[in-house]
């Protein structure tokens, strides 16, 4: 699967675009989409997926960029930094006219690091907070490849493609569900909506 994933989107065949599909069909959040999708929009969709590989130490995105794609695992590990902040006090031992002064009111400086929160491994999805909607929106966390990883990309387009109908019917459910309650019996759809 990783040659087809491999070849320009531009030059991927009928089958290819078959083999993308029952690969991608393992994985739990392509076959909670492909379940709810036709299956010919569903193949038109992943077969614009992009791929790269990634090398052991190679940062896929940091925190504060912007977010562009959506990344999924399809082997390898990344570790997940977020910004850290930390007071650091400094009480100087130099002798002066202030030594009293700076032990009493000792310098204090904020530190900015990163720390890591989490791993991921093949299936998992990451960098989608940055797409969920229509506006630019700034990376959480900084994604550290721990080893080769392969990824697959899903550009904002794609992704949201991929979710939308994901999303509608989980909106219809939640409304399906408040027209049971007796409370909102009568309220019609529109305002439920």
């Amino acid at each position: 699967a990783i040659q087809v994933f491999s070849k320009p989107i531009n030059h991927r065949t009928v089958e290819d675009i078959d083999v993308l599909a029952e690969c991608l069909i393992n994985i739990q959040f392509f076959l909670e989409i492909s379940q709810k999708m036709d299956p010919q929009r569903f193949k038109s969709i992943i077969g614009k997926v992009e791929y790269h590989r990634y090398q052991q130490g190679e940062v896929v995105f940091t925190a504060g960029s912007i977010g562009t794609n959506v990344y999924l695992i399809l082997s390898g590990v990344v570790a997940v930094f977020v910004k850290h902040l930390s007071v650091e006090t400094e009480i100087t031992d130099e002798d002066s006219e202030d030594e009293e002064r700076s032990k009493l009111y000792p310098r204090r400086t904020l530190k900015e690091t990163l720390k890591e929160v989490g791993t991921l491994r093949s299936g998992d999805l990451f960098g989608e907070l940055a797409v969920m909607n229509d506006k630019v929106q700034p990376r959480t966390a900084t994604i550290l490849c721990r080893e080769i990883t392969h990824l697959l990309i899903l550009p904002r387009v794609l992704y949201n493609q991929l979710v939308s109908q994901q999303r509608k019917d989980e909106f219809r459910e939640k409304t399906d569900f408040l027209g049971r309650i007796p409370l909102f019996h009568g309220v019609p759809p529109r305002i439920l909506n």
